[in-house]
């Protein structure tokens, strides 16, 4: 169990902030991490790394660029995707985009 109310601390110019909420597991399986992002935090290139990723929006309007395709998440939207294709996170908005994003864990980071 995690109990919340230890907010990461970041400057108020960071473009994004990662709360990591995984437990103290021996052999973790998964990753969830709690992503905010600033306003018109969209820059980056899209990457690539073993595994899955889910992603459920909190709140903002999340644009999801995955392979050739881009897409505008909205708060209770969620994708399941292969992360081996290659994608970005990005937040055209004036306002700030908070989601979960849970990835499972590359067998040889056991």
């Amino acid at each position: 169990m995690r109990r919340g109310g230890n907010k990461p601390a970041a400057p108020s110019d960071f473009p994004f902030v990662y709360e990591d909420l995984s437990g103290d597991l021996a052999t973790r399986l998964l990753e969830p991490i709690l992503v905010t992002l600033q306003p018109h935090e969209d820059n980056g290139t899209p990457f690539v790394h073993k595994g899955q990723e889910f992603i459920y929006v909190l709140e903002g309007v999340l644009t999801l660029l995955l392979g050739e395709e881009e897409h505008d998440l909205y708060p209770g939207d969620s994708i399941h995707m292969e992360s081996s294709t290659p994608h970005n996170w990005l937040n055209r908005t004036g306002e700030v985009v908070r989601f979960l994003c849970v990835n499972s864990v590359a067998e040889k980071e056991q």
